[in-house]
């Protein structure tokens, strides 16, 4: 989702008006110098109190810009998501990425939903009520009848 967020100022920049683009960018380049940093953690104790500083305030650039471009991507970009179960359920949470846009969810894949247990398939299901087409990948078929159960609530 990192690599869509940060082509955003790309993708729209001739749509999108001063501050909003200003904010895509400044995600974007606090984004890359982060991503940079957690490829090359070894260098870390080798950092200057000046760098340290720096990664500190591009993390929390990060932070607080996430909401934001979300947002944008929702507007502009309306993307096919792919996040992990964990992902999914935190992502979706009350204080998630996607508290906003619940609503905007139309299909859920489960790849290997056998491994999935019931109580976090049903979590997944109840968090995106507009989802109503549902594509469960199983390796014990016998397990249908869970998603027929859930799918018909």
């Amino acid at each position: 989702m990192y690599e869509v967020l940060k082509r955003l100022p790309d993708l729209y920049r001739n749509e999108l008006e001063g501050k909003t683009l200003d904010e895509c960018e400044r995600f974007r380049d606090v984004r890359i110098v982060f991503e940079a940093h957690m490829q090359n953690r070894e260098r870390q104790e080798f950092l200057t109190e000046q760098e340290r500083e720096y990664l500190v305030l591009a993390e929390r650039d990060v932070s607080d810009l996430i909401d934001k471009v979300v947002e944008i991507m929702f507007l502009k970009y309306q993307p096919q998501v792919v996040v992990r179960t964990s992902s999914l359920l935190n992502a979706t949470g009350k204080g998630g990425i996607f508290k906003n846009y619940l609503d905007e969810f139309e299909l859920i894949i489960c790849d290997e939903a056998s491994q999935v247990p019931e109580p976090v398939f049903a979590a997944m299901l109840s968090r995106l009520p507009k989802a109503r087409r549902i594509q469960a990948m199983y390796t014990n078929w016998s397990e249908c009848a869970l998603l027929t159960a859930l799918y018909r609530r």
